[in-house]
């Protein structure tokens, strides 16, 4: 048995126990025992130390980037992750926003704005134009100053 196993392989029996074992297993080494224990407890605690410091840096690096968030100017809240890289400007061919300062609510409501007073800019222009038109039209208005 020992020429088919090697002195490695599980050949030695001893009372008491069940099965065959290997030379060490069946000589037994409470000393071994004792120190791969420690070994394996001491390893467990810098397993779980490595855990928790990967877990403040990761948190750590989170608080940084909410710190770095922009807040918008309308409102005050903090911009979306969308919003965030919108803003950003990645690419030299990518055309810029008109509002970077601004959430998606509030750009919105710019846009708005800006139409509305764009669209009452050409209709006061063009009343100024019709009351010209009117005012020439009138009799003997090229005497009027």
């Amino acid at each position: 048995m020992l020429r088919e196993h090697g002195p490695d392989g599980a050949v030695f029996h001893r009372f008491g126990r069940s099965g065959f074992q290997t030379l060490v297993d069946a000589i037994g080494n409470p000393r071994r025992d004792t120190a791969l224990a420690r070994l394996r407890k001491e390893e467990a605690a810098k397993a779980a130390e490595y855990k928790a410091e990967q877990q403040r840096l990761a948190e750590e690096k989170e608080r940084e980037r909410e710190a770095r968030r922009p807040v918008c100017t309308g409102c005050g809240t903090r911009f979306t992750d969308t919003r965030w890289e919108a803003v950003q400007a990645s690419d030299w061919g990518q055309k810029r926003d008109k509002h970077p300062k601004l959430c998606e609510d509030c750009k919105a409501k710019a846009i708005q704005t800006k139409r509305d007073e764009a669209a009452a800019a050409k209709k006061k222009q063009k009343e100024e134009a019709a009351e010209a038109e009117r005012k020439a039209k009138r009799p003997f208005a090229r005497f009027r100053t």
